[in-house]
């Protein structure tokens, strides 16, 4: 379970640094690196809010 949720939560992480690679594309890809950072913030133990909550976890692996 532990290794699943490192990446889970490096991934918003990273994705949190692409918004300029993200912004050479059309303007809606923008919103992806902001959904990222919006997912991280989900993961913090201050909002214990359902992972399904978050707006942007296609990319989430299922809870075990």
């Amino acid at each position: 379970m532990g290794r699943w949720e490192d990446g889970f939560i490096i991934f918003p992480i990273a994705c949190c640094l692409l918004p300029v690679a993200c912004c050479l594309l059309p303007v809606a890809c923008c919103l992806l690196p902001v959904a990222c950072c919006l997912l991280l913030a989900c993961l913090l133990p201050i909002a214990s809010l359902p992972l399904a909550y978050c707006p942007h976890n296609s990319h989430t692996p299922p809870v075990p």
